[in-house]
Formats: C-alpha cells, structure tokens, sequence
C-alpha cells in the first residue's frame, strides 16, 4: 500500500518533466510566429490561391489541385487546405496553416509513447524510460521547419502520418487497415517521400501473413500516383556527385542533428555519427530483433529511404546541403529509435522492474537528452527569433515603400541575381493576392519591428467602388486604407478589364 501512495506522488512530477520541452517549444513557436509569407509561401501557397480562384467551376478547381506543382513536386495536402480555406473562409489563414504543421511533433510524440516499452506494466518506470524521447523529439536543431507554413505541413507533416500509418498497420482488424491507409494517403499528399510507405507496408503486412491486406494496401498507392503524374511536369536534375560523395552525403544526412548548430560546427562529425547509427541498425538485423521491434524497424527504413531520395536529389549541391536545418529532425528521430530499442534489449524480458543496464542506459541519455535540449534550443531561438524580425521588416517596407520595395529580405544580407528575380515575384504575388482578399496582412504597430499584432485587416472585394476614370483603380495605383498591407502608391501588377 505504501509503495502505491509512493508511486502516486511521483508520478505528477515525473509526468511534468515530460511535459517541460513540449511546453517549451511551442512556448517559443507561439511567441515568435508571425502570419507573413516565407520563401516558398508566395508562389506555393498565394500564387496557388489567385490561380484556384480564377478557375471557373467546382471540377476545375480539384483538377487544378491535382495539376499544380510547386518545383518538381506537388503539395497535395497543402493545396488542399489552402483551397478549403478560400472556399469556407474567403481567404487564406497563414496562421491555422503555421499551428497546423507546427503540432506534427505532438502526433510523432504521441505515436513514439504508443509504441515503447508496451510490455513495461508499470507506468512511472515506463514514463521513466521515455522521458528522453521528448528532450530529443523537441529541441529546436530543426527550427528552419517550423514557424512555416508550407514548410512545417509539408516536411513535418509526411513524418507525423507516415510514423502513424505504420502505427495502425501493425494493429489488427479492418478499422487499423482502413485508418493506416488514409494516414497513409495523408503522408503522400503532404510530400512525395509518402510513397515510400507503400513496400514498407507491403513488408509488415507479408512479416503478418496478412497477404490479402497487401492488395487492399496498395490500391490508395496506385490512386495516388495516378494523380502525382496529372500533368507533371519534369524538371531537369541536378549534377549528381560521385560515389564517395553521395556516400557521405547519406550518412551526413542520418547523422545531421548536432554539426553546425551554434557556428561552430565539428567537421565530420556527421558522418559519423551517421556512420554509428548505420551500424546500430545492421547489429539489429543481424540479430533478428527487427521482428521484436517491428514499429521502431519500419519506421527506421522509412528515415532510411528518405535519406536515400535527399541524397539522389541533393548530394550534386555539396555536403553542405546536407546539414540544412530543416532534415535535422530525421537524425533526431533516428536517434530516439536506436535508443529505445537498446532499452528494449537492456530490459530483456522484464516486466515490471528495471535493470541495471536500463537504468544507467535511461539516466545517461536523459543527462545527454537535457544538455542538447538546451543547447538546440539557445540556437533555435535565436534563428526564429531573427527570422521574425527579418519577416515583419520586410513587411513595414513593402507597406512603406514603392513599387520596388520588396517583404522578402535576403537572410545574410546578399542579393544575387536569382534572389532578386524571387524578391519581385515575392511582391507581385503579394500585391495581387491582398488586392483579391486572400491574404489579409498583420498590422505592424508603428515604431517597433519585433512585435507585429496578430490581429489582421483587409478592405473586402465588395467594398471597393466601381472603376471611374478618374479612379486609383484606372491610373494604377492602390486605394487601399492604412493597415490593410498594400502600399499608399504601389502601382498594380495589371488594370481590370474594365480600365482598358
């Protein structure tokens, strides 16, 4: 009865430990996220906007969301929202978009807890066990991803439902089939990389003897390609390195989490550190302990993969590209996975105590947990934190200025040709899609360039007064009042039809 009572009392205070990075984090992410446009937001999300509204009917409207294609690949699932938001919402909601990507941790979180130490019956000691896995899943070495929203639903997105399908595959009954198929289906919309759930579930459903599961399994797969090739357009690949390099790159990439993080970084401590996970992973084959870990092996495989397509993509731009910050989330993960089957192994078959080897095992990682916790996320905030303001003084001068005035600043102050060409695309995307109502901009208070209120206004279409000769509307300029984003003199990208 007293060992209960104990066990009671400390159960609250373990539990908040737990809690403290995930609280944290999105503390910081709260503070620092701002409703502006990012990078790839103008054309992949406002240019989209403007195109799907322009489209005449209902059927042309989901074809476009079939058809369009931001580079060489397509955000289907990112279009998606996008395009219920202009259809409930008369607009687009950077903000629900930024929550959204930003919450995917928590669903991989909660998917990792399903899935460790399930044969532990004591709570305190399994939660004893997991909590590294908050301090690693939640640091900030991948904050480039968050805070964005087209990069936060597209490269974290695929990894929350990727992680969940293989989660619901590896339960029985037709609901788990059926719920592992749509999170699946959710994983290729949100980035192609999805697909790569297709033989990793084909291999859990034979390792089941589930055969007739297979077919169902892969016909939403066959779907969907269907709809990726709907007019795709190929784009020409980059020069691929040789075989050395390409070998490096992949092992940068799985070991990516801890080099160049605070402008200091250890030369090649990626690749060895990718080098070590490699092997973790082939000590766990070769001793058949995939089978006892079916979840942690797939979900490995599938970081695995993903690394594998980086590297064809990637390796011809230099090693460099990959450390970019946001894939740092893949070593993290692949980090926690390795940990929690070595604590698997170090429990052996106990049940309901702990031993030597898991406690020391669990202590350490936590110590080493914590320490990089903190580290990532000095580093973390400082980047979110800097690119806040990068964004809302890119916004004040585009509001402030002329025509020329772009919201899109160069991040290390360099502007080369390339960028130039996006800072103006920037501009015109966003000049059009304000005059049209789909983006309405955040009011900057006056004299601060840190701080922009959440709070939006916007002029609606059908407010604006018909066309005169003499109107802004015909001379082409802006009539728009204070506040609603457009600039007092910013001419417009074309007249109305009506001007001509």
């Amino acid at each position: 009865m007293q060992r209960a009572d104990l066990r009671q009392r400390r159960l609250p205070p373990l539990l908040a430990i737990a809690c403290l990075p995930v609280l944290s984090a999105y503390a910081i992410l709260l503070r620092l996220s701002v409703p502006i446009p990012l990078l790839d937001d103008y054309p992949a999300i406002l240019r989209f906007a403007e195109h799907f509204q322009e489209q005449p009917s209902r059927l042309q409207k989901l074809l476009y969301i079939a058809a369009a294609q931001h580079t060489d690949y397509k955000l289907l699932l990112v279009h998606s929202v996008v395009a219920l938001q202009l259809v409930f919402l008369h607009h687009v909601s950077l903000s629900f978009l930024i929550g959204a990507g930003n919450l995917a941790p928590l669903l991989i979180l909660l998917v990792l807890w399903a899935n460790a130490f399930r044969k532990q019956r004591n709570l305190l000691q399994r939660l004893f066990l997991f909590l590294p896995v908050p301090f690693l899943l939640f640091q900030l070495n991948y904050a480039e991803a968050f805070d964005w929203a087209m990069g936060s639903l597209q490269s974290l997105g695929v990894i929350a439902f990727a992680l969940l399908s293989i989660h619901l595959l590896l339960r029985s009954g037709r609901t788990s089939l059926v719920l592992a198929t749509a999170a699946a289906v959710l994983a290729v919309s949100a980035s192609a990389s999805g697909f790569l759930l297709m033989p990793i579930g084909c291999l859990a459903l034979f390792l089941r003897r589930c055969y007739r599961a297979m077919l169902v399994w892969c016909i939403p797969f066959a779907a969907m390609l269907l709809v990726y090739n709907y007019r795709y357009v190929r784009v020409p690949a980059p020069a691929h390195a040789g075989a050395p390099q390409i070998a490096l790159f992949f092992l940068s990439f799985l070991g990516s989490a801890y080099e160049n993080m605070h402008h200091r970084p250890l030369p090649n401590l990626s690749i060895l550190l990718g080098a070590v996970l490699c092997a973790a992973l082939a000590y766990s084959l070769r001793n058949r302990r995939c089978r006892d870990h079916l979840f942690h092996t797939l979900s490995t495989l599938f970081i695995f993969g993903t690394a594998a397509l980086v590297t064809l993509g990637r390796s011809g731009m230099g090693l460099e590209a990959s450390l970019s910050g946001r894939y740092k989330i893949y070593s993290d993960l692949l980090l926690i996975l390795t940990y929690l089957v070595l604590a698997e192994c170090a429990l052996g078959k106990s049940q309901v105590g702990l031993t030597p080897a898991s406690r020391c095992l669990a202590m350490a990682s936590i110590t080493m947990a914590t320490l990089l916790f903190a580290a990532s996320g000095i580093a973390g905030y400082k980047l979110l934190s800097r690119r806040r303001e990068q964004l809302v003084e890119g916004l004040r001068q585009y509001e402030a200025s002329s025509a020329m005035a772009t919201p899109m600043l160069s991040p290390n102050g360099a502007v080369g040709p390339g960028f130039a060409d996006l800072q103006e695309d920037a501009r015109s995307s966003l000049t059009r899609a304000i005059r049209l109502g789909l983006y309405r901009a955040p009011i900057l208070p006056q004299g601060r360039t840190s701080a922009p209120d959440s709070s939006c206004t916007e002029t609606p279409p059908h407010l604006h007064s018909a066309p005169t000769a003499a109107s802004p509307r015909c001379t082409g300029t802006s009539s728009a009042p204070p506040g609603s984003g457009i600039p007092p003199t910013a001419p417009l990208p074309e007249l109305p039809a009506d001007c001509q």
